[in-house]
């Protein structure tokens, strides 16, 4: 693409170098000096741990034509076209729209935030897309999954930088699929990555404190996510594609993401009144089963997943395939076999004790609260949680985290979990407070084991007949971050060879 078209659209401070800014030719965007190819545009900004700024002259050596940048102080005395915009970030996600030629407005997209249950959901309205019919993609936590093409994203990754977000969409659209689902956290949302995105559905599955080393309070957390529900507010409606927004409607943020609107603005949850709403709701080892009411109709669904706030991702799952027009028999259908979603209450099957082993994700207060009351259900004896919390990121959720551990389990076995370059015994003592503030003991009720095998080993060797161990934080993550390196990581594997050695 040429460079003049490349930055027709995206509002300009400044062009040094202005008469340089001949017929040349963009390859691609990069904003990572290191991976700058002949030809590209690189675009300068200041991250959290680096300043693009600084690495202009090595991407102009590499082979950049032209630079974005938003410090005038680095947009002088260089050789190349710079193009001095308010932010480069966001300017960023623009330029791949436009390099991509647009391609999320060839789908129909769409995006799902909250704090809980991104994943989940978005898992469930793929399957029940694909099971319909229908073309769908995703890019989730997991990769992104195009055709029968599944690719990497990156460790602890959910939503993809800007440039590989359009990128993949790009692709979907070379694939001819009509409907991509996007998992969009709130880093992604607050750093730009989905800006440019086209949004027809937009989904808040709920919101609690998480983040806050980042957003640095639960105003600003909610800000962040509400910008999804912005931008379908603020999408024009050239391409006639009605715009909706699917709200949890027990959540206690309701009210104020229910101020955004679209042509749709739908609610699901247990409460009188929500849009989408179960009643008759049983809670069991073998799944959910509920009536949905919804439309003026009733509508039974069963389904393997576990726990009660599997029911509210269900139901926002089936709200959005719903304004799809997917049939409610062929929903139905694909819950009641639908397949567990990889580290969400995910049931380890084995051989050695009439016990219960599961792996799950939970690295939220709320998360381990809810997989925890939804195991003690069938848990006939004693229930066993292994669980940390990551380094530099919000410390204020440690204690609370311990505390629920403590209150919902009988056995607590505090170890890491990414603990980055903060000091893991730190870590697991602000954690233990909780566990003390119930009044657990050490070595008794909760033990502090900072190997993660150990601990899983530790809790798997402990069980007896009619206990629950549940292994919460890592699930499908394939490494530990610590002391600033990605150690190879399989909570699966690590999981399965304590079985086999147990007793």
């Amino acid at each position: 693409m040429n460079l003049k078209e490349l930055i027709s659209e995206i509002n300009i401070i400044e062009i040094y170098n202005k008469n340089k800014l001949c017929d040349i030719d963009i390859t691609g965007i990069s904003y990572d000096s290191r991976k700058v190819k002949p030809g590209n545009i690189f675009v300068a900004f200041k991250g959290e741990n680096f300043d693009g700024h600084k690495y202009i002259q090595q991407s102009l050596q590499k082979g950049a034509v032209s630079v974005v940048c938003d410090n005038p102080d680095f947009c002088k005395d260089l050789s190349k076209p710079v193009i001095y915009v308010k932010d480069s970030r966001k300017t960023l996600a623009h330029l791949a729209a436009k390099f991509y030629d647009y391609p999320s407005q060839k789908l129909i997209l769409i995006g799902v935030t909250g704090t809980d249950g991104k994943t989940t959901t978005c898992e469930i309205i793929y399957r029940m897309l694909r099971q319909s019919g229908k073309k769908a993609a995703i890019i989730s936590t997991f990769g992104a999954r195009i055709g029968s093409e599944v690719i990497k994203t990156g460790l602890h990754t959910t939503t993809p930088n800007s440039v590989d977000v359009q990128k993949l969409l790009a692709k979907m659209v070379e694939f001819n699929t009509d409907i991509a689902i996007l998992e969009t956290s709130s880093h992604g949302l607050a750093q730009y990555r989905v800006e440019a995105c086209h949004f027809d559905i937009g989904i808040v599955t709920n919101l609690t404190s998480d983040h806050l080393d980042y957003h640095k309070t639960l105003k600003q957390y909610k800000k962040a996510k509400a910008k999804l529900l912005k931008y379908i507010e603020n999408r024009n409606n050239n391409s006639r594609k009605p715009k909706t927004i699917i709200l949890n409607k027990n959540d206690k943020h309701f009210d104020f993401f229910n101020q955004y609107k679209a042509d749709n603005n739908l609610s699901f949850g247990f409460k009188t009144g929500a849009d989408y709403r179960p009643v008759d709701t049983n809670i069991s080892e073998r799944g959910v089963e509920f009536v949905l009411e919804a439309e003026n109709k009733t509508q039974n669904i069963t389904s393997p997943l576990m726990g009660k706030h599997n029911v509210e991702n269900i139901l926002a799952a089936i709200a959005a395939c719903r304004v799809l027009h997917v049939g409610w028999y062929k929903m139905a259908s694909t819950l009641k076999s639908i397949p567990t979603v990889m580290g969400r209450l995910d049931k380890i099957e084995h051989k050695i004790g009439n016990f219960n082993v599961f792996i799950d994700f939970a690295h939220t207060p709320q998360g381990l609260e809810s997989v925890l009351k939804t195991v003690k259900n069938f848990t006939k004896n004693n229930i066993h949680v292994i669980f940390g919390c990551p380094g530099l990121r919000d410390r204020t959720k440690r204690e609370p985290m311990g505390r629920i551990a403590a209150k919902h389990a009988d056995k607590v076995y505090i170890t890491a979990d990414d603990p980055r370059e903060e000091v893991l015994v730190k870590i697991m003592h602000e954690i233990a407070r909780g566990c003390i503030r119930e009044g657990k003991k050490d070595g008794i009720d909760y033990f502090m084991i900072p190997n993660r095998k150990n601990a899983i080993r530790k809790a798997i060797n402990s069980a007896e007949e009619g206990d629950t161990v549940i292994a919460c934080g890592k699930a499908h993550e394939k490494s530990l971050a610590i002391s600033g390196k990605e150690i190879s990581w399989d909570e699966y594997k690590v999981v399965r060879e304590a079985l086999n050695i147990k007793n």
